[in-house]
């Protein structure tokens, strides 16, 4: 058994699967065996099978993508039996479809959307190679209504689906992606320059025509992913502190309100200030401040969990988002940074000297309201906190 028994057997699967389907109807709509015939030369190349791939591809050009006619199943099928005889003298069995893992740590994510089951597992089983989380996906509709579950870094699309076009994808991406950037990689059997242009227009940022080598593939997603961190890093990290900008809040909120739909849990907004950060100023300067700064950022960053957000605000005030945490628990574990901090010595010549911050903290139980309330009423909390020492 060779290293591609496995997808040949799930391609075939759902080769016979579309079958069977076909055996119940009367007619077949055109686009619909133009679908199969993209989704075969696309795929069956890629595993292995250049004779079917070839095959399918003839057969596509032939039967063109642009007519509307219907056909009757028996015809249909009739000129489509030298392409089952091909596929079913391979002679192999079934294969269960892969699960999906869990994400372990904070690799980046790639989504995959192609109605081509066979072609997912192929091509995910591959990127996982290289270290990515990856998360393949066969219904558009629902890969756009995961979308911020996901939340990607980088998402692969075919253009020919059955439910929903990957352009339709890609519009639906680029109205949403307007405070962020995810790159976006077109990938089709259909390499006519017309459809190349389309996809760039469309917001796409590079296309690949199938069938592709896989190595030249896991490459041109390195190199969007690559971008993608240097342009993050370039626009949503406070350059002086390294956590990230005010920028990022609205965006960060909103991906935690699509946590609070899915789960209901609750999850904390808090406002962190530095007390008396003029007086540090005035005293020992403003270099002496910015390392204030960057030492008290990444003394927060380090001592909550991995998940948890750390905003620069601006100034000396920051804010942390902390999913599915309620109020309660967010007073503890900022009351004991509040002390760790506060035992933090900082040197300015021959003059030791420490800094304490104040808090104050919301606990996001109604999403719907937008994130300049619940600042507001953590802000209430800290000039509260602030008052009574």
């Amino acid at each position: 058994m060779d290293r591609y028994d496995k997808y040949r057997q799930h391609f075939l699967k759902n080769i016979r699967k579309r079958l069977e389907e076909w055996e119940t109807v009367e007619e077949i709509a055109h686009q619909d065996v133009y679908r199969l015939l993209h989704s075969i030369a696309g795929t069956a190349a890629m595993i292995g099978m250049d004779d079917i791939g070839n095959y399918a591809r003839k057969l596509m050009e032939q039967w063109g993508e642009d007519e509307q006619k219907n056909g009757g199943a028996k015809e249909v099928k009739e000129q489509l039996t030298p392409l089952f005889q091909l596929c079913y003298e391979h002679q192999i069995g079934d294969v269960a479809s892969n699960e999906q893992g869990a994400k372990k740590g904070d690799e980046p994510t790639v989504l995959l959307i192609d109605d081509d089951p066979s072609f997912l597992m192929y091509v995910k089983e591959h990127l996982e190679q290289s270290g990515w989380y990856v998360v393949a996906i066969a219904d558009p509709i629902k890969a756009v209504a995961s979308f911020y579950d996901v939340r990607p870094d980088c998402v692969v699309i075919d253009i020919h689906m059955q439910t929903k076009t990957g352009f339709e994808v890609l519009t639906f991406l680029k109205e949403k992606l307007k405070q962020q950037f995810v790159p976006m990689i077109v990938v089709s059997i259909d390499d006519r320059k017309e459809m190349r242009m389309k996809s760039y227009e469309m917001g796409a940022d590079d296309f690949i025509p199938k069938p592709f080598a896989i190595d030249e593939f896991i490459v041109r997603i390195r190199r969007q992913l690559e971008r993608k961190k240097l342009i993050d890093e370039l626009l949503l990290l406070d350059e002086l502190t390294h956590v990230y900008n005010r920028k990022y809040l609205k965006q960060a909120y909103e991906q935690l309100k699509s946590d609070w739909h899915r789960t209901h849990e609750p999850f904390c907004l808090a406002v962190l200030d530095l007390d008396h950060f003029k007086r540090v100023n005035d005293q020992y300067g403003h270099l002496i401040g910015d390392v204030v700064l960057k030492q008290f950022a990444q003394f927060v960053k380090t001592n909550v969990r991995a998940r948890d957000i750390v905003i620069r605000f601006g100034g000396e005030e920051f804010v942390v988002l902390l999913p599915a945490t309620e109020a309660s628990e967010a007073f503890l574990v900022f009351e004991r940074l509040r002390e760790q901090f506060e035992r933090i010595p900082f040197q300015s010549g021959e003059t030791t000297f420490s800094c304490t911050f104040s808090t104050g903290i919301a606990e996001v139980n109604d999403p719907s309201k937008p994130i300049g309330y619940w600042i507001e009423l953590a802000d209430s909390a800290l000039y509260k906190a602030k008052n009574t020492g």
